[in-house]
C-alpha cells in the first residue's frame, strides 16, 4: 500500500512533487509549525476532513479536500479490477507467452479456443453504449431498466478455429466434468477433430471441469493434444472477445428476448450470424479497421461520447401508481418516521467489488499497483446478512445460513430478532419489501 504524505505549511499556494512514492502539499491557512499528515489512497473525502481537523484544530469541508487535492492533480476514481496474480502466475505466463512469441498464423489456424460463459435474462453487462451529451445522464432515453436480482439464463459453451466453429452448446445447469466429457467433447470436440485433416490443437483453460480425470482420459484416447494454459489468463483466450460479440447482439436484439426460451434461441442465431472473418481476424490478430474510430472522433467532436446507461429498475405504470398513492399517504409524516424499522437483507462477499471503493491517484497511475483492486473471476464465497435500524436503535445483525426462504425468515431472523426487538419500543412500524 502507498501512502500520500502531506505537509501543511504557511504559504500561499499549493504545491507539490510528482512522486510515486510520497506528495508534499503546502495549503495556507495554517500556523507556522509544520504538520505532516499521511494519507491513504483509499480514504474517503470524510475521512481526510476529519483527520485534517483533528491534526491542525481547523475545520475542513470534504468540498475543501476534493478541490484542494484536485489543484494538485489527485482526483477520486475506482481502482483497476483485476485478477489476483501471483509471482508464479507472472512467471508461467511469461514463459508461455515466449514459448508461443514466434508462432505463424499456420500454427495458430490449427488452435481451437474454447470456453463457456453464462448469459442471463436480466443481467446487464454494461455491453451496450449510448450516445448522449454532457448533462443528460439522467434523461428518459439514457436509461435502461434492470432488476435488482438476476434473472434465469443458459450457461453456453463454443469453440472456434481459424475458417470455422462449432456449435454453440446451451445448458441451464452448471459445467461438470462428467458433462464436459460427454456432451463437449464426445458431441462437439471429437466430431469437430474428425473433420481436421491437419494438425489439431486444443484450448481450455484450467477450470476444474476442464481439469478432470475422465476428461483427461478421453483426450488421450481421442488422441486430442490440449494447449497448455497459464491459470488465470482469461485476457488471452480470444474466444472471451467472441462472447463479447454475442453479448452485444443479443443486447441489440429488437424486441429483445422476454423470456427464457427466447434467449436461448436468440443465443444460437446471433452465434450462427457473428462474421467469421472477425474470429478469423482475432485469431490472426488483425489489427481492427479504422472506419468505428473515425465515427468516435467524429461524434465526440460534436459534443456525444460514448457513455453507460443509467440503471434503473423497470418500473410499469401499476407500479407508479402505488407508489405515488404510497408517498402521497405518508407526505405528512414527520414524527412517526422515528417509529418506522426499516428490514433488509444482503449478500456480501468475501472477495466482491461493487465499485464504492475509490482510490486517490493522479492522471497517468491507473495502472500502478497502488491503485488496482484485485479481483477473482469466479464466485467468491460470502454470507447472507438480515437487519433492522430505526430512529436511534438497530437490530442485531442476523447471519442467515443458506438462501432465505420463508421457513428460514421465520427461524431464524422473526423470532430470534424482530420479535425480541419489537417487544422493546413502545410504538414501532415493521417494514419489509415483498421479497
Amino acid at each position: 500500500m502507498i501512502f500520500y504524505v502531506v505537509k501543511l505549511l504557511d504559504v500561499p499556494s499549493w504545491k507539490h512533487r510528482r512522486n510515486l512514492e510520497s506528495l508534499r502539499v503546502l495549503s495556507p491557512g495554517f500556523d507556522n509549525d509544520s504538520k505532516m499528515m499521511v494519507i491513504n489512497r483509499r480514504s474517503t473525502a470524510s475521512d481526510l476532513s476529519r483527520q485534517l481537523s483533528s491534526a491542525t484544530g481547523t475545520t475542513v469541508s470534504k468540498q475543501t479536500v476534493y478541490r484542494r487535492l484536485g489543484h494538485i492533480g489527485l482526483y477520486a476514481r475506482r481502482p483497476v479490477r483485476w485478477v489476483p496474480i501471483t509471482a508464479t502466475h507472472c512467471r508461467l505466463r511469461l514463459t508461455w507467452s515466449r514459448g508461443h512469441a514466434l508462432g505463424t498464423p499456420q500454427q495458430w489456424s490449427c488452435v481451437m479456443f474454447s470456453d463457456e460463459s453464462r448469459f442471463s435474462l436480466q443481467s446487464d453487462s454494461c455491453r451496450t453504449l449510448i450516445w448522449r451529451a454532457p448533462g443528460t445522464r439522467y434523461h428518459q432515453e439514457n436509461t435502461t431498466e434492470r432488476h435488482r436480482y438476476g434473472g434465469a439464463g443458459w450457461l453456453v459453451w463454443g469453440g472456434i478455429i481459424l475458417g470455422s466453429r462449432t456449435d454453440l452448446h446451451v445448458q441451464s445447469v452448471t459445467m461438470t466434468g462428467q458433462i464436459y466429457r460427454d456432451v463437449i467433447f464426445e458431441q462437439h470436440v471429437c466430431l469437430f477433430r474428425g473433420t481436421m485433416f491437419a494438425e489439431f490443437l486444443f484450448m481450455d483453460d484450467n477450470d476444474h471441469p476442464h481439469r478432470a480425470s475422465i476428461v483427461d482420459e478421453c483426450l488421450q484416447s481421442e488422441d486430442i493434444t490440449r494447449m497448455d494454459w497459464p491459470a488465470y489468463s482469461p485476457d488471452l483466450n480470444l474466444i472471451e472477445h467472441v462472447w463479447d460479440m454475442l453479448g452485444r447482439r443479443i443486447a441489440a436484439r429488437q424486441p429483445p428476448p422476454t423470456c427464457v426460451p427466447e434467449l436461448r434461441r436468440a443465443l444460437l442465431d446471433e452465434w450462427c450470424n457473428i462474421p467469421q472473418d472477425q474470429m478469423d481476424n482475432l485469431i490472426l490478430s488483425m489489427p481492427r479497421r479504422l472506419s468505428a474510430r473515425t465515427i468516435q472522433r467524429r461524434l465526440l467532436q460534436s459534443g456525444l461520447s460514448a457513455r453507460r446507461p443509467l440503471l434503473g429498475l423497470p418500473l410499469t405504470q401499476n407500479h407508479r401508481r402505488l407508489r405515488g398513492k404510497w408517498c402521497d399517504e405518508r407526505r405528512m409524516w414527520v414524527e412517526q418516521w422515528n417509529e418506522v424499522v426499516f428490514t433488509n437483507e444482503s449478500r456480501v462477499c468475501l472477495q466482491h467489488h461493487d465499485g464504492r471503493i475509490r482510490v486517490w491517484r493522479h492522471s497517468g497511475e491507473r495502472m500502478l499497483n497502488s491503485c488496482v483492486m484485485q479481483r477473482h473471476t469466479g464466485p467468491a464465497p460470502g454470507i447472507m446478512v438480515w437487519g433492522g435500524i430505526e430512529y436511534h436503535s438497530g437490530t442485531p445483525l442476523v447471519r442467515i445460513a443458506g438462501t432465505l426462504n420463508s421457513q428460514r425468515y421465520i427461524i431464524e431472523v422473526l423470532e430470534p430478532a424482530v420479535l425480541p426487538y419489537l417487544q422493546g419500543l413502545s410504538t414501532a412500524i415493521f417494514q419489509q419489501d415483498n421479497a
